[in-house]
């Protein structure tokens, strides 16, 4: 993360965080795109894809818990 400009660290926190909101609440993709600041939930999902290797629903229902 040293390495990461300042807007990459930004959004690589806030995949993080939506990460952590796909697994512990049971919203939406779309409320927790909205939740963690993308305006655009095709673009959230690109962006979480590139991060994660999956969408973010598929990452949703392989690590829900509860």
């Amino acid at each position: 993360t040293i390495n990461m400009t300042p807007i990459d660290m930004i959004r690589n926190i806030r995949r993080k965080r939506a990460a952590s909101l796909l697994e512990l609440t049971d919203k939406t993709v779309a409320e927790i795109s909205e939740m963690v600041g993308y305006a655009e939930q095709r673009y959230f999902g690109r962006c979480f894809k590139k991060e994660y290797g999956i969408p973010p629903s598929e990452y949703q229902k392989r690590y829900r818990q509860g």
